[in-house]
Order: structure tokens, then sequence, then C-alpha cells
């Protein structure tokens, strides 16, 4: 009986107490290089141009306020402790209106992507100011869901510093990225 009861208890939890949820180890700046690193053109995303494969260069700053300044990365370290494998997970990405060059204003995009998760072993997801129409202040969030439910969320405020702190960012990003340089 005692059991019959359990097995009716657990049919009626909701379903996001048995998704795999995030560990977020770290949120910051970072000086992410794209050495070795391959180009994926996507058409839902804001920019085209998306990165796989590069590696941080050196951590700037730890925390969620974000410089806009050309080339710099933001984002967080992550893992899944709870899952090990290849999964499909959709990535989601919000973030202030941005009219890109062909006159379309996004708000954010949504895709499916592939996610290698190695318990213990953190990945990492930035995203690099490329271009002068990215560079918008406001509150840009990250999420992930996998089979429908949100596992990982981190957000982010942008915002334009004045032109004596835009210059320490840009001297401290191209320091990092110079010194990767064989």
């Amino acid at each position: 009986m005692l059991s019959t009861a359990f097995l009716y208890l657990s049919m009626l939890a909701p379903a996001h107490l048995n998704a795999p949820q995030a560990a977020i180890y770290e949120q910051g700046i970072y000086a992410y290089s794209r050495e070795n690193s391959s180009v994926i053109i996507s058409k839902n995303t804001t920019n085209p141009l998306r990165f796989e494969g590069g590696h941080v260069a050196e951590v700037l700053a730890t925390g969620s306020r974000v410089p806009l300044i050309r080339g710099l990365s933001f984002g967080f370290f992550y893992d899944f402790p709870t899952l090990n494998g290849d999964y499909k997970m959709l990535w989601q990405v919000e973030h202030p209106p941005i009219t890109t060059p062909d006159g379309r204003v996004s708000t954010g995009y949504q895709e499916e992507r592939n996610v290698y998760v190695s318990p213990g072993i953190p990945d990492i997801r930035v995203y690099t100011f490329d271009h002068p129409y990215e560079m918008v202040e406001g509150r840009w969030v990250f999420r992930y869901f996998y089979q429908g439910q949100q596992v990982l969320e981190q957000s982010f405020t942008t915002y334009k510093p004045d032109a004596a702190e835009a210059k320490v960012w840009q001297q401290k990003l191209n320091k990092a990225l110079n010194e990767q340089q064989p």
C-alpha cells in the first residue's frame, strides 16, 4: 500500500522537479580567443556568425555588469552535474532591441543546440560584441531548456562606459589577447 501511494504521488510531482538544473560557477567579462575555432553561419541569431571552439584567454572581471566595448566577451561557466553525454537543448538569448544592418529589429533568438555534458568539467557560454550595432545598453538573459523545461538562466546588464573607463577596458582586452599570440 505504501509503495502504491509513493508511486501515485511521484506521478503527480511536477515535471520541473525532475529536470536537471545547471550549476553556474562564474559569470563575468572575458577576453575570449577564437583561435582554432570554427565559424557557423546562423540565420537565427542576431549576429549571423557563431563561433565554436574558442577559449578564454583571460578573465577580466567577474560579475554581471558589462561595459559596451567592441571585442569584449561576457558569459558564464556552467555544468549539469546530473547529466553525462550529448543532449539536444534549446538555447535562448533575450537582449535589448538591436537593429541589424538589414533593418530588422531583434530582441533575441533561440535555436536548438547539441550540448555535450561531462559532469565536473564546466563549459562556457559567451557573447562577444563583434559589431557596433550589437552594442546596446540593457538586460541580456541567457537560458537553456531541456525537454521543454528551463534548466539554466543567467542575466547581465550592459552599459556605456565613459571615455576613461572604455580606454581601461580596451587596454585590458588588447593585453590579454596579445599575450595569446605566439
